[in-house]
């Protein structure tokens, strides 16, 4: 079975780096943990951090893990109507979008006895979640006059570089900063948080200055991977090997570069191309797509290159590379923000902790 080896020392690294820029920054954090959200250990060590919140995506995970939560976490995937009771349950608060919604969290949270904490996304630029700028005062208003003792609308958020690639600027960034001040004129009601959310956001904020008004920061894969989505480059302070992936080598051949015969679809409906490049060494590893996002693992030994993948196995080039494989041998890889989150999902792959944090 391959294993995943989360460094809990090199991740700890990475949250401490985060934890003083937003405190340098004035900023909240929000640690995502999207895809570790069933790592007790994970979870622990970002609280034992003292992260302002913690983000979740799985109302499951927030059911199961409830007694290993300090505090209730932040629900960062947009809810549907139908799990209003289940959020004001297992959430403290969560990110919404639509009116009907946050009625139904209205409702539940009165029925349950709670008060549940609502931030409304605005819409600048990345097309997935939030209402469009022009509407957003409109919608705020709607949503005071709920008049609910047990909904509080304690501000606005925003999402860049998760769905279309938008980088964050100033013009963005800027008019998130400006519907807080225009919220809070038209209607007198208070936008305690300005939320943005993106790990691409520490890049940015290198060469420029928030808004005053923005004072929370959603972050996930700069802490778990190092890396900075968008921009696709390694953060020169944090880490980028505190995951690992390990497969088992099942076969060592050589065998011709291009298949012999038709070739058709392969096994998810897709026509490989190839280029013929004449008897190659090939090894064959039990990571397939049950594990992991084949084609973004990243191999650790040098001039390994991927050829292919199924349900079960990736098939990689070795014939450049000097380390000599043999069945039965391990190749470990690091890991893209997908592979990461299959990996930790699927029942397929073990999971394993090292480091000094481990064994607290």
């Amino acid at each position: 079975m391959p294993s995943l080896i989360v460094d809990l020392d090199k991740l700890e690294h990475n949250i401490q780096f985060i934890k003083a820029f937003c405190e340098a920054n004035r900023l909240e954090w929000v640690g995502v943990v999207k895809g570790c959200e069933s790592s007790v250990p994970v979870i622990e060590l970002f609280q034992r951090s003292g992260v302002t919140s913690l983000g979740i995506a799985s109302l499951v995970t927030a059911r199961e893990q409830q007694r290993h939560f300090r505090e209730k976490p932040m629900l960062v995937a947009i809810p549907s109507v139908q799990e209003a009771q289940a959020v004001v349950t297992s959430c403290g608060s969560s990110l919404n979008s639509e009116l009907e919604t946050i009625e139904a969290l209205a409702e539940a949270a009165e029925r349950e006895g709670v008060t549940h904490e609502v931030i409304l996304m605005i819409e600048v630029g990345d097309l997935r979640e939030g209402v469009m700028p022009e509407d957003a005062v409109r919608t705020v208003r709607k949503i005071l006059e709920l008049g609910s003792k047990h909904l509080e609308l304690s501000g606005i958020g925003a999402n860049l570089a998760c769905c279309s690639g938008v980088l964050p600027s100033s013009e963005n960034v800027s008019l998130l900063n400006g519907l807080a001040v225009e919220i809070e004129k038209s209607l007198g009601h208070p936008m305690k948080k300005v939320s943005i959310g993106g790990s691409v956001m520490l890049d940015w904020m290198e060469n420029h200055s928030l808004p005053p008004r923005l004072n929370q920061l959603r972050i996930g894969e700069a802490i778990l991977l190092g890396t900075i989505p968008g921009v696709d480059k390694k953060h020169k302070a944090l880490l980028d090997n505190a995951f690992l992936l390990s497969g088992t080598v099942l076969e060592i051949k050589t065998k011709p570069s291009v298949p012999m015969g038709e070739v058709g679809t392969d096994a998810f409906g897709v026509k490989p191309r190839f280029e013929d490049k004449g008897l190659r060494k090939r090894a064959l590893v039990n990571l397939g797509a049950i594990h992991t996002a084949p084609r973004s693992l990243m191999p650790v030994p040098s001039n390994v290159r991927f050829v292919n993948s199924n349900s079960n196995y990736s098939v990689y080039d070795v014939t450049d590379c000097p380390q000599e494989f043999r069945p039965g041998d391990t190749m470990d890889f690091r890991l893209s923000y997908s592979s990461l989150i299959q990996g930790l999902l699927s029942p397929y792959v073990q999971k394993s902790y090292r480091g000094a944090s481990a064994s607290l």
